[in-house]
């Protein structure tokens, strides 16, 4: 110990006595200082300039008109006219071709254009078959390629903002024209108008009501005789014709209609038939005969009553048509309804007796003539004349929209045009759903003032909800200051393990006095390195707090992490070059280039190759960023010691090389200096 302090002493006079050594020293504690302030205060807070990146924007826009809006509208304008506030980005309003030919120039970190068809692509959103917008975005990545991968900063760095930004000027503009459509809608005139437009579709709703009962109910007709005829087919297992199928009388021709009844009359002349073959069967399938007659007579309640249905539907109908021809429509279908009634009442009153008796026939047959009386009678034209009467109905219905004025025309369509904005905004994203029901209420009700407030009031607010529906309360676990803050520790690591290297490479490691006590000269020439470790770490440190102000979490633990960083380069360099002379310095120089990325100062290690991730655990850097960031952030279960620790550890290694394998490598390092010296050169 009393040699090695020997000669550190030495050294230090030598210090002292040359100018030229006290420069050379001064410049080896300055240089990593420097190195490391520079960098930290240029990474600062880089995000806080954007609004000096410079962004083209460009319109083609023709503009658009349509009836809702008759005035020409041109959005494109209006969105160059809010850019030119919009203060996040230096935004440029020129033409399509400066913009582009800059984006390629590098004039301009990005250029926006808006096409021809803007204004008319982006009023699509309030009517049907609307589709979303496209703008043509060039962005510059030879220019800045590290910007559009920095994330929290814009979640996807400067280009993310441009395209927020531009979300947000579009969304403004558009819930503008929606509040100035709500207040075309919030004229007095338009309200009467509207008014008026309410009652009369009311009415039509109303009348279209009646007609589509009427309807149904006339095609159950047809459709209620089909499983009679089917019935006598399973039971006598013989082809039966069909019953076809009811057609409407109403919005059918009536020669259709005619054809259909008589094939029903028809059809009960089938069913006589078959029910009078199984009047001639033997007396053993009596029981059989009396279930046939069962299901037989609850086909025909079934029939009666479908024909009771289309009675009750043609009498609404008589309110329609006051009274003509529904009413002597509704005589007939009761005369051929009490025939039928007669069917069932005999059909039943022989199910008993499993017989069927000439009355019970001739009840089929007068079913069949009173259906076919109902065709042969003049159905046919009163038929007709329902048609034509329900047909002026549809007539008056149709020519609704032209007995109002050009205004309540306009309205209409207006209203129209915002219930497909509804659908089309609830099918897009759920934050418009208030704004989706309260158009839908306003166009069912008149009443516009739940739109006025989402709409009118204020379309900036929501302009900007538009633009970023999710919120995201951002609570940092460890805060970082900065950004130049949270690159501190790399740059910090890299600098002292320069320092160290240029102190390696411009002082000796070999002593000229104690050779013959090479251990303890080896520790009494470290003392000098050690003493401008010391110096580099703590002027590095009093920086970053006084000079930088990157505020840690732990000022303290900061300034003693900087002094083991220090020692532990300056040793793991020391031993390398001691030991092996102007090939350590190499191997220096190797791992200095290896650390610089897979030590994890700067990415995430998950994001580099395997190959980085594996030789992570075993670099001197990767420990020294971990006791940095837990001083700058903060601890968590001693996470700052364990770091410290596992630095140390590198110490033994280094020590070994430089006291044991020191001397088995004399002979090799020796080789090689005189060869470098050979050449002249080096």
């Amino acid at each position: 110990m009393k040699h090695a302090l020997e000669v550190f002493r030495t050294d230090l006079r030598h210090a002292r006595n040359s100018v030229m050594a006290s420069i050379v020293l001064f410049g080896l504690v300055v240089i990593p200082l420097l190195f490391t302030w520079f960098n930290v205060l240029a990474t600062l807070n880089p995000f806080d300039n954007t609004s000096h990146l410079k962004v083209a924007v460009a319109s083609k826009d023709t503009g658009y008109t349509s009836d809702i809006v008759p005035i020409p509208l041109n959005v494109g304008e209006k969105v160059l006219s809010t850019l030119r506030a919009n203060d996040r980005l230096d935004w440029v309003v020129t033409d399509p071709e400066d913009a582009l030919d800059g984006a390629h120039s590098g004039e301009y970190y990005a250029a926006i254009i808006l096409p021809e068809s803007f204004s008319s692509d982006m009023m699509t959103f309030y009517t049907g078959g609307s589709h979303s917008t496209d703008i043509t975005l060039y962005t510059n990545e030879k220019k800045n390629p590290l910007a559009p991968k920095i994330t929290d900063q814009g979640a996807e760095g400067v280009s993310s903002q441009i395209a927020e930004s531009f979300s947000h000027t579009l969304g403004e503009v558009s819930l503008s024209l929606v509040s100035n459509l709500n207040e075309f809608v919030q004229s007095g005139d338009t309200q009467q108008a509207l008014d008026r437009v309410e009652q009369r579709t009311a009415s039509t709703q109303q009348q279209l009501a009646s007609s589509a009962r009427t309807a149904r109910s006339l095609s159950d007709l047809v459709g209620s005789t089909a499983p009679l005829l089917d019935s006598a087919q399973a039971i006598l297992n013989r082809p039966t014709p069909e019953i076809p199928p009811a057609a409407d009388p109403i919005n059918v021709p009536t020669d259709a209609l005619d054809a259909a009844l008589t094939r029903t009359a028809e059809s009960y002349s089938a069913v006589r038939d078959r029910v009078a073959d199984l009047q001639r069967t033997a007396d053993s399938a009596r029981q059989t005969r009396g279930e046939a007659l069962t299901v037989v007579a609850d086909q025909v309640r079934d029939n009666v009553d479908a024909f009771r249905r289309v009675r009750d539907s043609l009498d609404a109908a008589l309110n329609l048509t006051n009274g003509q021809p529904a009413g002597q429509i509704i005589g007939e279908l009761d005369r051929a309804i009490a025939a039928q009634e007669a069917v069932e009442a005999r059909l039943r009153a022989a199910v008993p007796r499993g017989e069927i008796s000439k009355p019970e026939l001739d009840s089929l047959d007068s079913a069949r003539d009173s259906i076919t009386a109902l065709r042969e009678s003049d159905l046919r034209a009163k038929v007709q004349q329902l048609q034509d009467s329900l047909g002026n109905l549809r007539g008056t219905l149709s020519g609704l929209d032209t007995s109002v004025d050009l205004n309540t025309d306009g309205l209409r369509r207006a209203q129209d045009s915002a219930a497909n904005l509804a659908e089309t905004l609830e099918g897009h994203a759920n934050t418009l759903g208030d704004l989706r029901r309260e158009i839908s209420r306003a166009r069912n009700t008149g009443d516009f003032s739940k739109l006025s407030q989402l709409a009118g009031a204020d379309p900036e607010a929501l302009a900007t909800a538009l633009a970023a529906p999710v919120g995201v309360d951002r609570q940092a676990v460890y805060p970082v200051p900065s950004f130049g803050a949270g690159m501190a520790p790399l740059y910090t690591t890299l600098a002292l393990w320069v320092g160290a290297l240029l102190c390696a490479v411009f002082l000796r490691t070999d002593a000229s006095v104690g050779a013959e006590r090479p251990i303890a000269t080896y520790f009494g020439r470290f003392g000098i390195f050690a003493l401008l470790g010391a110096a580099q770490s703590t002027l590095v440190s009093l920086g970053l707090l006084f000079f930088v102000q990157i505020e840690p979490a732990h000022p303290v633990l900061l300034l003693l992490a900087s002094w083991v960083v220090s020692a532990v380069f300056m040793f793991l360099v020391y031993a390398l070059v001691a030991a092996l002379a102007n090939a350590g310095k190499a191997l220096a120089v190797l791992l200095l280039v290896i650390q610089i990325s897979s030590s994890g100062g700067a990415y995430p290690l998950q994001l580099l190759p395997e190959w980085f991730q594996n030789i992570s655990p075993w670099l001197p850097a990767t420990y020294a960023i971990r006791a940095y960031r837990a001083a700058i952030a903060g601890t968590y279960h001693g996470d700052y010691w364990l770091s410290l620790l596992a630095l140390l550890a590198f110490v033994l290694p280094a020590l070994l090389l430089g006291t044991v394998l020191r001397k088995p490598l004399a002979a090799y390092t020796t080789k090689l200096n005189s060869a470098l010296e050979s050449t002249k050169l080096m």
